[in-house]
């Protein structure tokens, strides 16, 4: 079962008209990727934002997930709420995320792959990185700039001031790759710097 990281995230949504809409991200890991997109649950975005954990690791499953998701809170593209499926490349086989790609068929439901893993994003935020890495090097890797890193901690006030760093590093990776880019070839590589650009070109204005 996923664990709720925003009020109410299972329950349908109001039918006042001013509401905003719902930003939702259902997030593989249960640790990392919580914390760190906890920095963007405010009031500054013109979307409702919410995290949560999905308990599965199989791409599908966490796709699976992320629709009944959508049925139990009344989400809809028309809307204008977005949902976001996270997770690592990892152990993943090419098939798997090939398969969990093929059931997003609009804007509206879309996946963020990292590979090798969700750390490869923290070590841009520091450092330049191109080379392919496991996830355990990734993770030491990240431990040279954070010494006292682990999955369960929060390091939001040491990441912030660095996002834009992070999201220059990850699209020249992408954009080095060219046409041969595809998720779970390309190591290393996190396609998490897309729901960042997104989330600031839905920032609050005043």
């Amino acid at each position: 079962m996923g664990v709720n990281m925003g009020s109410g995230y299972s329950q349908r949504r109001s039918k006042s008209k001013t509401e905003n809409p719902i930003f939702l991200l259902v997030c593989e890991g249960e640790k990392t990727e919580p914390q760190y997109f906890k920095q963007f649950q405010s009031r500054d975005y013109n979307f409702k934002i919410k995290c949560v954990t999905s308990g599965r690791k199989d791409p599908v499953g966490i796709l699976i997930y992320a629709e009944s998701l959508i049925k139990q809170m009344g989400l809809s593209e028309k809307k204008n709420d977005v949902v976001w499926c996270v997770f690592d490349k990892d152990r993943n086989t090419k098939t798997q995320i090939c398969d969990a790609m093929s059931r997003c068929k609009s804007n509206f439901l879309t996946i963020a792959v990292s590979n090798p893993c969700f750390e490869i994003w923290y070590l841009w935020h520091f450092q330049d990185f191109s080379v392919c890495s496991t996830c355990i090097d990734t993770i030491e890797k990240v431990k040279t700039h954070i010494p006292k890193y682990c999955k369960n901690e929060n390091f939001n006030d040491i990441l912030s001031p660095l996002t834009t760093t992070a999201l220059k590093r990850a699209r020249h990776i992408e954009k080095n790759y060219g046409e041969s880019y595809h998720p779970a070839d390309s190591n290393p590589s996190s396609q998490i710097f897309r729901i960042i650009d997104f989330l600031q070109s839905k920032k609050r204005t005043c």
